[in-house]
């Protein structure tokens, strides 16, 4: 098996996983705040120590801080397809189609064995979803594509990884497939399948629009920041913030993005993942809680479905594999297909809220 300790950019990771930067990863996915204060008095720690050793997380690019919108309060739905690629070789090429869709979120190019697939996730107007309908499917025969799989409703999902299968003393990784196979077969822990509702409508206004727009680019960002750049005093941003965005719900919090192995050791995979039961499904995505290799699935109810986004280093790949066929063969899995990521094509855009204004949003397809 490979060894971590050979490779010059792990031990750069090992430094700073130890167990302050361990106990900082847990305060932030226990309180979901961009606060480092906070962070100082959950940890007991000192300001100053908590934002060393957060600056030790962030410059080594293995945490990232995102702010989490409550999109479905926005008047979006989220809506996720996969195309597949019938090899016609058309022009423009789907990537094309849809960036031109101004309301995409993330774009994946993937590889199952010989075929090439494409994910998207949407966050479309909900007044526009025929509209958005009929345009996807006039775009994939134009691109020559085919649509294998639509959710218009999917649960985001987001499993808190952790570091509890690093070996502090050894500064190493270690897997412990057969424990999660045990733990999703006992199905010891649920998660909240809740569909998302819209709550009460609130139009936002120039400054509740400016302040997403920032935290989606910086989550980091702090009022004082962002009163400077609108000409305003940081307390207004701040009565923005608490009595509109956080009042409403559309601002939940934050979310601690990990990346827990060196990018030159690993690899980005997407699971298509049928289980058995609702139950079994529930429980899978509950045993991601903590683990080190996913931060989100997309879960849908209908027909017991999740599209998983698994992140491992590459001598753990079979390792994964062999966990998932032995979940199909006790009766967890009904089917499963994984895909190697382009890493070339994995793309991220923030809310066009450009496109926002007065409650409406503007629609062209």
């Amino acid at each position: 098996m490979f060894d971590w300790r050979e490779s010059p950019t792990f031990r750069k990771y090992s430094k700073a996983i130890d167990k302050t930067c361990q106990k900082i990863i847990k305060a932030l996915h226990e309180t979901g705040t961009n606060n480092l204060s906070l962070l100082a008095k959950k940890t007991g720690m000192s300001p100053a120590l908590v934002h060393y050793y957060y600056d030790k997380l962030t410059s080594k690019n293995i945490l990232k801080l995102k702010v989490k919108v409550n999109v479905v309060n926005m008047g979006l739905q989220p809506i996720e397809i996969i195309f597949k690629d019938e090899g016609m070789g058309k022009e423009p090429g789907l990537e094309s189609y849809l960036k031109g869709i101004e309301y995409w979120r993330n774009i994946e190019k993937y590889y199952v064995q010989m075929d090439t697939y494409w994910h998207v996730y949407f966050n479309i107007p909900k007044e526009a979803i025929n509209d958005f309908n009929r345009y996807v499917r006039n775009v994939s025969e134009k691109a020559g594509v085919r649509i294998v799989y639509m959710n218009t409703n999917p649960i985001d999902i987001n499993p808190k990884p952790n570091v509890d299968w690093f070996n502090d003393e050894e500064r190493r990784w270690e897997f412990k497939w057969s424990e999660w196979m045990d733990e999703v077969v006992l199905g010891s822990r649920e998660v909240d399948f809740t569909v998302p509702k819209m709550g009460e409508f609130v139009v936002l206004d120039k400054p509740d629009v400016f302040i997403i727009q920032k935290l989606e680019e910086d989550a980091e960002t702090s009022f004082k920041e962002m009163a400077n750049e609108m000409g305003v005093t940081p307390p207004t941003v701040r009565y923005h913030y608490y009595k509109h965005l956080v009042k409403y719900d559309i601002i939940e919090g934050y979310e601690a993005i990990l990346k827990l192995f060196p990018e030159n050791i690993s690899i980005n995979i997407l699971g298509h993942i049928q289980f058995t039961s609702r139950k079994n499904m529930n429980s899978f995505i509950a045993s991601l809680e903590g683990k080190p290799f996913s931060s989100r699935v997309l879960a849908n109810l209908e027909d017991n479905r999740a599209t998983v986004y698994f992140y491992i280093p590459f001598d753990q790949i079979v390792e994964l594999n062999k966990a998932l066929i032995n979940m199909k063969r006790a009766g967890i899995i009904k089917d499963c297909t994984m895909g190697l990521i382009d890493y070339k094509s994995k793309m991220e855009k923030s809310l066009p809220m450009n496109l926002y204004e007065k409650g409406n949003w503007k629609m062209f397809f």
